[in-house]
């Protein structure tokens, strides 16, 4: 891991927290990888909501 930032705040509203986009590396999955392009349900974050995602792959590195 090059770089691990976390952002700490007590402003629900801090620009700096929200994201369209997140980046995944060293993925391990149960079954097989996720369809690029297909709508999945995630959750970003231990009890959190699930939301529509998309998932897309950076053919120059392995899936």
């Amino acid at each position: 891991m090059v770089k691990n930032e976390v952002y700490v705040t007590t402003d629900i509203q801090d620009q700096s927290l929200w994201r369209d986009a997140l980046q995944l590396t060293e993925l391990h999955w149960i079954n097989q990888p996720p369809e690029a392009g297909k709508t999945y349900h995630v959750r970003t974050r231990y009890r959190a909501d699930l939301i529509p995602a998309k998932f897309t792959w950076d053919e120059q590195k392995q899936r």
